[in-house]
């Protein structure tokens, strides 16, 4: 009998699961992020490795996948906090489009945002450009502006792109059935 690999499984509600990806989650990860490369920065697959512990230089992060009845709708690819100030960062996330609107995204950036918390972090910072309409969506979640960074300000960054970076501080949950079973971040 084969051994089967399963992640941790973070959320369970209804249909939906927030759980760990696992190596063999890739080709979904590399279908959606290909499928939303206009709104994504570019990870490389080294990073997603070093996540798996498949390379040498393995480091703590999480890639969170949400299934609904078993099929991926999104993922989330977060880092904990590793030096002062102490803000973890939510480096990529992408919900199907047939699947927005069903509070997916919420519930992958509330068990990233708690991920971070829980690990020591005092909070979860994002970067996401100034045109696209994912900037509703995090202002709905309690994330607000805290920087601009003009364009070109880094290597990598396209004529289109402007970024502000994005602060949450822990809050409670804004849905039923999800309250939190941790403590208000550190100011």
């Amino acid at each position: 009998m084969a051994t089967v690999l399963t992640g941790a499984v973070y959320m369970a509600r209804g249909d939906m699961v927030i759980r760990d990806a696992l190596p063999n989650d890739w080709p979904y990860i590399q279908w959606l992020t290909r499928q939303e490369s206009y709104a994504l920065g570019w990870l490389p697959r080294q990073w997603f490795d070093r996540v798996w512990g498949l390379h040498p230089k393995a480091f703590r992060a999480w890639i969170l996948l949400c299934e609904v009845n078993r099929d991926a709708v999104g993922y989330c690819a977060v880092s904990p906090a590793f030096k002062p100030p102490y803000y973890g960062r939510i480096y990529q996330m992408a919900v199907q489009a047939d699947a927005r609107r069903h509070e997916y995204g919420t519930f992958l950036a509330d068990v990233a945002h708690r991920l971070v918390i829980q690990n020591g972090g005092n909070g979860t910072t994002l970067r996401c450009a100034s045109e696209l309409p994912a900037n509703q969506f995090w202002d709905a979640l309690g994330f607000h502006l805290i920087d601009v960074i003009p364009v070109g300000a880094s290597v990598g960054d396209s004529p289109r792109v402007v970024r502000r970076q994005l602060d949450k501080r822990m809050k409670p949950a804004l849905h039923g059935g999800m309250q939190s079973l941790l403590h208000h971040s550190v100011a």
